[in-house]
């Protein structure tokens, strides 16, 4: 990585520099800092902070910020100025019409583009004519050393709630009827506004158990526990779940245009988003036989990803 190219990647976090060492909570846009040697600065503060490379991860409720990224870009003329997906590629249909067309606007006027995923890609180069490069969920290897392989792995973890966003409601169902003998593990992540106090109390009378919030360091640590995870979001986005899924070794049951399940997931738990089709219930239970394991995805750890990274950056300035 070249020292003398500066770059900051801006967003709601509260870290101001670069990513601490000791770090334990090292989700996926701390890793892609520590890749690109780039600065963490908060989005309140971008006005003051000049770099070669300006990347913008905007929040998904919050519009305060879009325009702000032309003006950034106006006063800063020499810094090559883009965004990274947050979340769904089309989360723009929670914004009124006018936003999401403003957004369109302001991401045509940038520099460059990043997107989570090869199919977001493709989704939208019809919308901007802006370059666009895929920026890859990568995890911090010096924090798994903690992983045990001794342990009797149990039950199935969900990625996310039963709120629409996480699509939970259909699975659950699912493993109720067909699995009733297995635990189900929930995890309630953040915001905690995706758990609704109904479902709380559906969880609590069901016998679901509820994984609170952690550290991405203790998060890892407990993942390796259970023998099974599944990722059905209606919603694509970073694939982080099924890359975890990887890491501590548990096969993950996921739709297929998500990079990280196609990568490191066996095809036969890859499932046709547009199709879910009667051979999940089998599918699942090969999944808890140990049948089809992942691959290692040591490809996607920091150490790794610097050189793809180096030539990320390389485009990005060419852009």
């Amino acid at each position: 990585m070249n020292n003398d190219i500066k770059i900051n990647i801006f967003s709601i976090n509260s870290i101001l520099g670069q990513v601490p060492d000791n770090f334990p909570n090292m989700r996926v846009e701390f890793c892609w800092a520590k890749a690109f040697n780039a600065n963490m600065i908060p989005l309140s503060r971008m006005m003051e902070y000049e770099g070669d490379i300006a990347i913008f991860i905007l929040p998904k409720k919050e519009r305060i910020y879009d325009k702000q990224i032309l003006e950034y870009k106006k006063r800063y003329p020499q810094c090559k100025v883009g965004t990274m997906q947050e979340g769904p590629i089309d989360y723009f249909y929670n914004f009124s019409v006018v936003e999401r067309m403003d957004l369109f606007e302001i991401l045509d006027s940038l520099d460059f583009n990043l997107v989570h995923n090869i199919a977001d890609k493709w989704y939208l180069q019809n919308l901007v004519s802006t370059p666009l490069f895929v920026l890859p969920s990568i995890y911090d290897e010096s924090k798994i050393s903690i992983l045990s392989h001794q342990i009797n792995q149990q039950g199935i973890i969900l990625s996310g709630s039963m709120c629409s966003w996480y699509g939970g409601t259909y699975i659950v169902r699912v493993l109720q009827k067909h699995f009733p003998e297995q635990s189900i593990t929930i995890p309630i992540a953040h915001p905690p506004g995706r758990i609704t106090p109904d479902e709380k109390q559906f969880l609590i009378e069901q016998g679901i158990n509820i994984q609170q919030c952690l550290s991405w360091t203790n998060w890892i640590t407990q993942l390796q526990q259970f023998k099974l995870g599944i990722n059905l979001m209606p919603t694509r986005a970073a694939g982080t779940f099924s890359l975890n899924c990887a890491i501590v070794g548990i096969p993950c049951i996921g739709f297929e245009d998500l990079d990280t399940q196609k990568k490191y997931h066996s095809p036969i738990l890859s499932i046709d988003r547009n199709f879910i089709d009667n051979q999940l219930v089998k599918v699942i239970t090969e999944a808890l036989e140990g049948q089809h394991l992942p691959k290692s995805p040591i490809e996607a750890s920091i150490g790794k990803q610097k050189i793809n990274f180096h030539k990320i950056e390389r485009l990005l300035l060419l852009s």
